[in-house]
């Protein structure tokens, strides 16, 4: 099996395999450097320090108005610097019972992140199913799917109901005969807008349960 592929390799940029030997344009330069800092990103630091580079880089591809920005060891198409704090968040699990919803969120970025084969319909699964996990393990109905867990969720910590039918709604959305975790028709294709829009609400969502859990101490941390 190839191994994962870097930045300009999934950028398009630069192949798998092949050289370029007639000189390094612009473009070539820029992704080496990306490539760079991937790799950067990929060593083990300690918390704090991880958090400071990444906030370095990011500051950085701001001023020059880029259109990424480094989330979990990779650069992914998001300029906001809220968003990407709601998501970074998630992604970064500050207990083990958190791993799993944790790891749907870097699941999901990692499938928006590649640039040549993106998989924008299972990076849109993954986003929801990091909302179902948590859902989930705070209602105790791990046999059932998010409708379910969802409102008992919201019954136990009482969130608004409005909040909770909207969210219903979303994920409805991903469930449909137009949906992403049922079948998806041949012409439907998700597109880079639907699935980033899904990663960082699906974050904000589960930033937002998270808190509300763990005042009322059902969740550690």
């Amino acid at each position: 099996m190839p191994g994962p592929q870097n930045f300009s390799q999934r950028m398009g940029i630069v192949p798998a395999k092949g050289l370029q030997i007639r000189g390094m344009d612009g473009q070539l330069q820029n992704a080496l450097w990306y490539d760079f800092l991937e790799h950067v990103g990929e060593i083990q630091f300690t918390d704090e320090s991880t958090n400071y580079f990444v906030e370095e880089v990011n500051e950085a591809l701001e001023k020059e108005n880029a259109g990424y920005r480094f989330v979990h060891r990779k650069f992914i198409p998001i300029t906001s610097d809220a968003e990407v704090a709601e998501v970074l968040k998630v992604a970064t699990p500050t207990s083990t019972v958190l791993a799993p919803v944790s790891k749907h969120i870097q699941q999901a970025t990692d499938l928006l992140s590649d640039r040549q084969t993106p998989d924008y319909r299972n990076s849109m699964k993954e986003s929801i199913s990091a909302v179902e996990s948590l859902c989930k393990f705070i209602s105790g109905l791990q046999d059932k799917t998010l409708g379910p867990a969802l409102k008992k969720t919201t019954e136990i910590l009482g969130l608004n109901e409005d909040l909770r039918d909207g969210f219903h709604k979303i994920y409805g959305y991903t469930s449909d005969d137009h949906g992403i975790r049922h079948s998806l028709k041949d012409m439907d294709h998700p597109e880079q807008e639907d699935a980033r829009f899904l990663l960082v609400a699906c974050s904000a969502f589960v930033n937002y349960v998270t808190e509300k859990a763990r005042k009322q101490n059902k969740l550690p941390g």
